[in-house]
């Protein structure tokens, strides 16, 4: 328990200033802006931007920003979109410009950390104004009240929290380099099977089994309610089960439930390198359906075949060239079952695929291990910040 009887109660508008630098990005000579899709959920690293010179930036970008100043996204505030740049750039007056008033008095590191606390969002939440976009003025964030410890304990404190952030950082590139591994595997085993040639997907496909889709809500499923997929359900190697719609009971059709362990990939979405895409659920809630855009395929019994290593080899160049060849529709794009099932597959003996999948296996459980980790650390650095910075 961390002993706050030396610590000031303040209001945030009392340490904080909003800045507000207007300029013509392109006359100063800014090459930089932010965008609110540039600003991540709870991510206080900006890691892309546009360029000033190559797009378009409406009469709203002309608020400049300077590193170390904190960016903050005042419109869907449940977003939690607070970052700090390290870069000269600017933004469009939605966003504010924020810095403490007093480094002697707030450590500009500490501030960032603040603004991430559920106290801080949810007064932020509750002070939006309208339903379509809700936004907040600085005014509304200005009274909102914290405990600020002394400056040598707010140095501590976003020290550890630094620490902590960098520790997930490490562990999110760790993942990333995985992620190339496992990339890099399927190419270079692509090719190599290919040396031995193709026969058709189908030949290891007992049927494709198609969903439906009922009048939904766009809502998830509740516990204990009914949902039929979206098309996001079938991420890249994941399965995503709160990507759904809420439907009436009456609109459920059991014999469309996703299970545990079934083999899902996606027949329809208006991006075209979406469609075709697989996984396997490894676990779901119950009463969750396929719908029309989403297939069931279920292998032969006697497929002597990985069927992890099937869905790496669904993510080969070899597949995805053949997927988006055989697309059809204009706005939305769609592929057929038997222009799915007549993609390639490896002409090689199970054992040789077996071990190819055996690779993917091992790349996958350290990407488990490491992103649990991650979970873990975030809930840890949750946790410390909304108990100590937090209250």
């Amino acid at each position: 328990m961390i002993d706050k009887k030396n610590w000031s109660r303040v209001r945030f508008g009392d340490v904080v200033k909003q800045i507000k630098d207007k300029v013509d990005p392109r006359a100063a000579g800014i090459k930089r802006y932010v965008a609110g899709e540039h600003m991540k959920t709870d991510d206080l690293r900006i890691r892309t931007w546009g360029e000033v010179t190559d797009d378009y930036l409406g009469p709203a970008f002309h608020m400049r920003f300077k590193p170390g100043q904190v960016l903050y996204g005042s419109r869907r505030t449940y977003l939690r979109k607070v970052a700090v740049p390290d870069f000269e750039g600017v933004c469009a007056n939605t966003t504010f410009v924020l810095e403490a008033k007093d480094p002697k008095a707030l450590l500009p590191e500490l501030l960032p950390f603040i603004m991430q606390t559920e106290s801080f969002v949810q007064h932020s939440i509750k002070q939006s104004k309208g339903s379509v976009n809700p936004y907040v003025n600085f005014t509304d964030l200005a009274w909102y009240e914290f405990a600020l410890p002394p400056l040598a304990e707010q140095r501590r404190i976003a020290e550890v929290l630094q620490s902590m952030l960098k520790t997930i950082e490490a562990i999110q590139t760790a993942l990333e380099n995985l992620s190339i591994m496992k990339n890099s595997l399927i190419q270079e085993r692509s090719e190599k099977f290919g040396r031995s040639g193709f026969v058709e997907f189908q030949s290891i496909v007992n049927r494709i089994e198609s969903g439906k889709s009922p009048s939904a809500r766009p809502e998830p499923a509740k516990e204990g309610e009914y949902g039929v997929l979206k098309v996001s359900a079938v991420s890249d190697w994941r399965f995503i089960s709160v990507e759904n719609k809420s439907i009436d009971v009456s609109d459920y059709m059991s014999q469309f439930e996703v299970k545990k362990g079934d083999f899902l990939a996606t027949r329809a979405n208006a991006d075209p390198h979406s469609v075709g895409r697989t996984c396997i659920v490894t676990e779901t809630p119950v009463g969750l359906m396929l719908s029309d855009k989403t297939w069931r395929i279920v292998f032969k019994m006697n497929n002597p075949y990985s069927e992890i290593g099937i869905l790496a080899w669904t993510k080969s160049p070899p597949f995805r060239s053949h997927i988006l060849k055989h697309l059809s529709g204009t706005d939305a794009k769609n592929i057929s079952q038997s222009k799915f099932l007549k993609g390639p597959f490896p002409a090689c003996s199970p054992e040789e695929f077996n071990s190819f999948a055996n690779e993917v296996i091992t790349l996958l459980s350290s990407e488990t291990a490491f992103g649990m980790r991650k979970i873990r650390l975030r809930k840890l650095f949750k946790r410390y910040l909304d108990e100590v910075i937090g209250t």
